[in-house]
């Protein structure tokens, strides 16, 4: 018998199925002739099969629909069957590939299908990012000329870059500055992978586990080539009950390592916030990981961006492949343009600006949020028509220590009348003690419940919000929580409240002498927030309900319900936010 030979045929640039199926047609005829031929002149020897192979690249066709394409597929398989010759058919991206009753000879490939579902059980919604306050215009300039940043990104071997700063030294604004421009610089084609831990996001953003996912979805997502570190160790993951497999934080920091070994299509930086914000459990297991992906000569070029508070095991001193910041020495010019810049728009005259400036500068000891609220007093005081001599003097009188200038604040919270006091600790229970974000929406209708008394609470109708939510829900967080509280807006999201430093939560959560000697109406317990929030989502539901009941537009049976009865529910469900949160998160804070 003779050699079978191959011959392959690529039919290309189609615009329809119809013309596609004719050109396959016309090449397995004229084959079938030119076999047929040849067989013909040599008739004295065994007759060679020839295996025909046709690639079919269906690229740019005209969107058919499943019964075309399937259609098309089965005159394929006729043709099959009908030929005298055996051919073989490769379909590259079918525009639709579900269903189509393949038989026990016909396989499907889908490119790319392992790496895409491994990306779906890495994926996390790292959320801290966008709610970081953008940096003043006139600020965080020199960072990226500072020598400790060049040695750093300019090295051609791993390296970490540690930068270390005090409470409200604005190390979370210049890792968002850093990212954010990163890409504007000359090395925009290097690989980012980042994560901003957040005490104040509380739940999922404090755990390392959430860190090393956001990590590894970044490398994976960049370089389809880092699968092969991957792979082996997803195929034996378990399947969780959302359809998703399970990682093992021991399995990812496996992982991680060998991505660090990996030679990537590009220099790899990982760049990671507030490192002191995490859990404190394998906190320095997750400090030495990051600081042996960044050894010189541990094998792919990994470049470490770390930022946090002074951390036990942290090196302090530049050498090989480490460098250095200590942000409090570095922001001071940053601070002298921030408070010339908001001093200059006040309207005082030019001696009073140059006095206020200096006393400023000189007090701010690198504690940006402390100068940022001395901007926001001024602001109201300068208003009430004092002059020169008496605004200085206030400004004197102004704390110059964080903690004791929220002591302060708490002071002026105490003046409110009492319904101003409970709605400013609820303020801040649902900031403090959520399991995400609170948006304003949320928080506006949750303030119209009680959030005490589960079952005394019994609304009759469907008017009880329109009643008792407040007419204007930021005016009433603001007088109630002072500057304790920001309302920030997320491009994409929906507006969301939150404290407005992590150093408020720690004022609150963790210094309840102080409050208690400024405000024990304020004192906020965990265990006293969970049991707020579990009543305030049971009183929702029961809102719910009552006005699903009594609704005139649903007066009609659920039974006996049309399309347009569900559909006017949607539409109603939709203008209760607070719905979700209720649903999803009651059990937790039960629990």
């Amino acid at each position: 018998m003779g050699t079978a030979q191959e011959k392959v045929s690529r039919l290309l640039n189609f615009s329809t199925l119809e013309d596609l199926r004719n050109a396959f047609e016309q090449t397995i005829h004229k084959e079938i002739g030119v076999a047929t031929s040849k067989t013909a002149r040599n008739s004295r020897e065994p007759r060679a099969a020839t295996a025909i192979h046709h690639l079919i690249f269906a690229f740019d066709l005209d969107n058919p629909t499943f019964e075309a394409w399937k259609n098309f597929l089965e005159s394929l398989r006729k043709l099959q069957g009908n030929s005298l010759l055996p051919f073989k058919v490769l379909v590259a991206n079918p525009p639709i590939s579900s269903n189509l009753g393949l038989d026990c000879s016909e396989i499907l490939l889908e490119y790319d299908k392992e790496r895409q579902e491994c990306l779906k059980s890495l994926h996390f919604e790292n959320s801290r990012y966008g709610t970081i306050s953008d940096s003043n215009q006139h600020t965080l300039g020199w960072f990226f000329d500072s020598p400790e940043y060049k040695d750093w990104i300019s090295s051609k071997d791993s390296s970490l870059l540690f930068i270390e700063g005090k409470p409200g030294s604005g190390k979370s604004t210049l890792m968002r500055f850093f990212k954010k421009n990163f890409g504007s610089t000359s090395q925009k084609s290097k690989i980012m992978a980042d994560f901003f831990y957040s005490a104040r996001t509380g739940g999922l953003h404090t755990r390392h586990h959430s860190m090393l996912r956001s990590l590894l979805f970044r490398i994976l997502e960049a370089d389809e080539s880092s699968f092969v570190h991957f792979q082996s160790t997803y195929r034996g993951l378990n399947l969780g009950s959302d359809g998703l497999k399970k990682w093992s934080d021991e399995d990812m920091r496996r992982v991680l390592k060998e991505c660090g070994t990996h030679k990537l299509r590009s220099d790899l930086i990982l760049v990671i916030d507030a490192l002191d914000e995490s859990d404190e459990s394998e906190r320095l297991v997750i400090l030495g990981l990051l600081r042996e992906l960044a050894r010189p000569g541990s094998g792919n070029c990994v470049k470490v961006c770390l930022a946090s508070r002074p951390i036990p095991g942290a090196p302090k001193d530049s050498h090989s492949g480490f460098q250095y910041i200590s942000l409090q020495t570095k922001n001071f010019q940053d601070i002298k343009k921030f408070t010339e810049d908001f001093i200059s728009n006040l309207p005082m005259d030019e001696k009073t600006k140059v006095s206020a400036q200096e006393y400023i500068i000189d007090h701010a000891d690198g504690v940006f949020v402390w100068v940022n609220l001395i901007k926001q007093d001024l602001n109201n005081y300068i208003h009430n028509g004092s002059n020169p001599a008496q605004l200085m003097r206030y400004l004197k009188d102004l704390p110059t220590d964080l903690e004791e200038y929220y002591k302060r604040m708490l002071c002026q919270l105490k003046k409110n009348k009492p319904t101003g006091l409970e709605h400013g600790k609820r303020i801040l229970q649902f900031c403090l003690f959520s399991h995400r974000h609170i948006t304003l929406a949320e928080l506006h209708q949750a303030l119209a419940l009680p959030g005490d008394g589960v079952s005394e609470f019994m609304p009759r109708g469907t008017e009880y919000l329109r009643e008792n939510m407040s007419i204007n829900i930021r005016w009433l967080i603001f007088k109630s929580t002072g500057n304790f509280v920001e309302i920030k807006s997320i491009p994409g999201y929906s507006d969301i409240v939150q404290v407005m430093h992590q150093t408020v939560r720690e004022f609150f959560v963790r210094s309840h002498g102080s409050v208690q000697d400024q405000a024990s109406s304020f004192i906020i317990s965990e265990a006293d927030a969970h049991s707020m929030f579990k009543t305030t989502c049971i009183q929702y539901l029961r809102l719910i309900r009552e006005e699903i009941c009594h609704s005139p537009e649903r007066s009609v049976p659920i039974k006996d319900w049309g399309d347009q009865d569900y559909l006017t529910l949607s539409e109603y469900l939709d203008t209760r936010p607070f719905l979700l949160y209720s649903l999803e998160y009651l059990a937790p804070h039960k629990d």
